[in-house]
C-alpha cells in the first residue's frame, strides 16, 4: 500500500521535506500547494510532483490524496488544518502545532470527530538516539533524573528571517527555536512541570528574541531551558542522574548521543543518511495503515502539555500575539 501525500507550503521545510521521500518506500508526494502559482508549479516541477495547487482548498479536496503535511507559518496552522480535516485528510502539522494550547485542543477536538489522524511533525521523538536515551533514562541506567539542560539558537538576519520576527506570524523564539528544548524535557522527564518560570529580551520587533525557562518537575527534576533567535547557541542537551549523565549533541537533529557513568563512555549513533525526517514520515505511513488516530509517541497529550507551557511562558514574559483572540 501507498500513501498519497499532499503539501501545503512550497518553503524551505517543505523542500526538506520532500527530499526526505527519496528514503521512502511506502508513501509518495502527489501534490503540492502554495499561494503562489508560480512557486507551486516551480516546486513541482523540481521535485517531480504530478499536481500542484494555488489554492489550498483544491488540494484539501483532491480525493487522491491520503495525507497532508502542513509547512506554513504557525500562526495559519489552525487554518490550515482545519480546512484538511474537513475535506477528510489525514494531517501531519509542523511544529509548533498552534499558536497555543486553545488552538492545539480544537485541532485534536475536529480531528476525534472526523475520526482522521492528527500529529504535530516532532521529529526529534522519532530519532534512533532520542528513543534510546528514553529507554535508557527509563531503564534506570542513570539512577534518578535530577537535572536536563537544553539549548537551541540561530542568529537569524532580520531583513532574510521577516517571518521569525513579525508578531502577525507568531514570531519570536519561544515558538520557533522554543518548542524543541520544551519538547525534549517533556518527552524524557516524568509528569507535567508543577512550576514553570520564564525571562525574556522583547525586541524592538516586538517578539521575544532571547528566552531563558526554568521548569521544576514532580520527583525533584528541573529542566533549564535557552533558546534563541539572535545568537548562535551551541545547541546541545544534557540529562543528568544519580549514577551518570546522557549527553546528545544537535539533540533536535540526534544522531549521537554519549552515555556517561565514572570513566566509562558509550556512543549511542544513528549513521542514517537521511536528514532524519524519514522516521516520522515511516511512523505516519503505518498509522494511517493501520487505521490509527494517534501516535503512540508524538501523543496528543504531549502536544498539549508542550504548547500549554508555551504559553504560560509567554504569560510569565507577558508575550501575546495581535490576533489571538482564540
Amino acid at each position: 500500500m501507498t500513501i498519497n501525500w499532499g503539501i501545503i507550503g512550497a518553503g524551505f521545510i517543505a523542500q526538506v521535506f520532500t527530499e526526505e521521500f527519496d528514503y521512502i518506500e511506502q508513501g509518495k508526494i502527489t501534490a503540492i500547494a502554495s499561494r503562489s502559482r508560480d512557486k507551486a508549479e516551480k516546486f513541482a516541477l523540481k521535485n517531480n510532483i504530478e499536481k500542484s495547487y494555488s489554492n489550498y482548498e483544491e488540494l484539501a479536496k483532491d480525493d487522491e490524496i491520503d495525507v497532508i503535511y502542513i509547512a506554513t507559518p504557525h500562526s495559519h496552522h489552525l487554518e490550515n488544518t482545519s480546512l484538511c480535516l474537513n475535506n477528510n485528510k489525514h494531517v501531519l502539522c509542523e511544529k509548533p502545532i498552534a499558536v497555543n494550547e486553545k488552538q492545539a485542543q480544537k485541532m485534536f477536538k475536529l480531528a476525534e470527530e472526523k475520526n482522521l489522524f492528527l500529529m504535530e511533525a516532532m521529529w526529534t521523538y522519532f530519532l534512533p538516539p532520542i528513543l534510546k536515551v528514553k529507554k535508557l533514562i527509563n531503564g534506570g541506567k542513570i539512577g534518578e533524573i535530577r537535572l536536563l539542560t537544553a539549548r537551541v539558537g540561530i542568529n537569524a538576519v532580520k531583513k532574510e528571517n521577516k517571518r521569525l520576527f513579525d508578531p502577525k506570524l507568531a514570531g519570536g523564539t519561544l515558538l520557533d527555536t522554543g518548542i524543541y528544548p520544551v519538547a525534549l524535557s517533556n518527552y524524557l522527564l516524568e509528569g507535567e512541570p508543577k512550576d514553570v518560570n520564564a525571562s525574556s529580551y522583547i525586541g524592538d520587533t516586538g517578539v521575544d528574541e532571547h528566552s531563558a525557562l526554568l521548569l521544576k518537575y514532580p520527583k525533584e527534576q528541573i529542566a533549564q531551558l535557552t533558546c534563541s533567535i539572535q545568537a548562535d547557541i551551541l545547541t546541545e542537551a544534557t540529562i543528568y542522574g544519580t549514577e551518570g549523565q546522557i549527553y546528545i549533541p544537535d539533540f533536535l537533529r540526534a544522531q549521537r548521543a554519549v552515555l556517561v557513568k565514572g570513566d566509562n563512555k558509550e556512543n549511542i549513533e544513528d549513521e542514517r543518511e537521511s536528514k532524519g525526517y524519514t522516521y516520522q514520515i515511516k511512523a505516519v505511513n503505518q498509522d494511517i495503515m493501520n487505521n490509527n488516530i494517534e501516535n503512540n509517541i508524538a501523543t496528543k497529550q504531549i502536544t498539549l502539555n508542550n504548547m500549554k507551557i508555551l504559553d504560560r511562558a509567554r504569560e510569565i514574559i507577558g508575550f501575546k500575539y495581535p490576533f489571538e483572540t482564540q
